[in-house]
């Protein structure tokens, strides 16, 4: 009984001893693993399990084509394309472009009608036509004035008539002014609020009429005529 249970102690010491080394051997070894593969983490799978889930197949040489056709979508990014869009609410009567075809800066894409923008064309040539009205009464204000002073000087007019026609002159100018101002103000709404030119004033062909009837005559024409009698 003694030798057996010496023989017992033996082997649980000797299986203690093979035991602590082998944890020994593997900390020694973590260390060094960490070190050398720092945040690595090594899955093994068995290879019962890899049939299911590693693919496999032999290398050989193959011929790649230069032009590899492939199915796809071509999409611009958001820097490479624009949207279109109208200061002001109207109907769009006509688009004179379609998707996909190459536009250039200041081509006209679509043209639409808008009450917005008539009624601002109208405004402004109202106060074109103003202005130019206020003009005209600026330039007989100064006349009249210049002539009450030779009036005034040759004792043919009185002081009174003389202040009178320069006060009417100064209004004349601030009129004038102030429609110059009316004039920049529609036109800035034009240009800058909606973002269309301002239109051109329309202008009146003067003709002259000769002494027959049923002819009309072109002013340079006209004065080529006269000329040529006072010759």
């Amino acid at each position: 009984m003694t030798l057996l249970r010496d023989l017992n102690f033996t082997a649980l010491l000797s299986l203690l001893l093979l035991i602590g080394c082998s944890g020994g051997k593997k900390a020694a070894q973590e260390p060094k693993a960490s070190k050398s593969r720092p945040g690595v983490s090594e899955v093994v799978i068995p290879v019962a399990q890899q049939a299911g889930v590693i693919e496999t197949t032999p290398i050989q040489p193959s011929e790649v084509p230069d032009l590899v056709r492939v199915p796809g979508k071509i999409a611009l990014p958001d820097n490479g394309s624009w949207r279109v869009g109208a200061i002001t609410s109207g109907r769009v009567e006509q688009v004179l472009v379609s998707q996909g075809d190459y536009v250039r800066k200041g081509q006209i894409l679509a043209r639409m009608h808008s009450h917005d923008v008539h009624e601002a064309k109208a405004e402004y040539l109202t106060a074109l036509g103003e202005r130019s009205r206020l003009q005209s009464a600026e330039a007989v204000a100064q006349k009249n004035y210049e002539r009450t002073q030779r009036l005034y000087a040759l004792k043919a007019a009185s002081l009174e008539q003389t202040e009178l026609a320069h006060q009417q002159w100064i209004d004349a100018q601030t009129a004038r002014q102030n429609s110059d101002i009316a004039v920049q103000r529609e036109r800035a709404h034009l240009e800058e609020s909606l973002g269309i030119p301002p239109p051109l004033p329309k202008t009146r062909r003067v003709m002259a009429q000769s002494r027959f009837p049923s002819v009309l005559l072109h002013p340079v024409m006209f004065c080529r005529r006269m000329l040529r009698r006072e010759l």
